[in-house]
């Protein structure tokens, strides 16, 4: 391990002498996550797969009554970082589909997962950025818990048996009024932890649309001692929206 630390940027990372790795799980090195639909991790060639050293896992989709959308038609992009450590996902309507809402109507997305971090980090931070528009970016965080619950108002559970513990997520908001955001987590993720990601579209006033959410887990040398040197994990969700495009079914 360096003994050096790394500082991240929302969008960049610097490598201080930090060896590329792939992510592993019990010793075994995983796939590198590809782009494909969500059903496929959910179920299918992408479960468990690597981000860096990121091991995402237990994928989810939670909807509204108003959502068009299935895992199948949802798209994820995955992109690992400058220094192989970390990354993003990004999510998007497949080919042929929409992520949009007619006047007067809603809809709701709940899109869920967990993730391991080899050799055993901390979860820092989270940004998230919103273009104007009728949407509204919610992110919750359990760090070192259980999400329990997924959809809307979720909460996290600890997985230690003998001690019962269940606790408000951590959460990041962006609206139309506020479209950016930042959170340093107290306390953070020191071995893994749980993301939901809520994508709340309204009608009410038009249309609403977007393109692309994109969510960066950027991994990072936090502590300078060989010894004790622990990797920190932040955060920026990006969302690209379309306006002024009509809805189309």
């Amino acid at each position: 391990m360096t003994s050096s630390c790394a500082f991240v940027s929302a969008l960049a990372l610097i490598l201080t002498g930090q060896a590329l790795r792939a992510g592993s799980l019990n010793g075994a090195i995983l796939s590198p996550c590809t782009a494909d639909t969500l059903s496929t991790y959910i179920d299918g060639p992408n479960t468990g797969c690597a981000l860096g050293v990121l091991v995402s896992t237990s994928w989810g989709l939670t909807v509204d009554a108003g959502a068009k959308l299935n895992s199948g038609q949802i798209f994820v992009s995955p992109s690992t970082s400058q220094n192989g450590l970390g990354g993003s996902f990004s999510f998007s309507a497949a080919n042929g589909f929409s992520f949009g809402v007619g006047q007067g109507q809603t809809a709701g997305y709940f899109i869920n997962y967990s993730y391991f971090i080899d050799p055993g980090p901390i979860l820092e931070g989270a940004e998230l950025t919103l273009d104007p528009g009728n949407v509204t970016i919610t992110q919750f965080f359990c760090n070192d818990l259980n999400l329990v619950s997924p959809g809307p108002s979720p909460s996290c559970a600890s997985v230690n048996r003998e001690l019962s513990l269940s606790v408000p997520p951590q959460t990041l908001t962006v609206t139309t009024a506020n479209p950016n955001a930042s959170i340093v987590f107290r306390p953070p993720a020191l071995q893994f932890g749980s993301i939901e990601t809520e994508i709340a579209l309204d009608g009410t006033n038009g249309p609403a649309n977007f393109d692309r959410i994109t969510s960066s887990l950027v991994v990072i040398d936090s502590a300078p001692e060989p010894a004790t040197c622990v990797l920190a994990l932040a955060g920026l969700l990006v969302l690209a929206v379309r306006r002024k495009v009509p809805f189309r079914r």
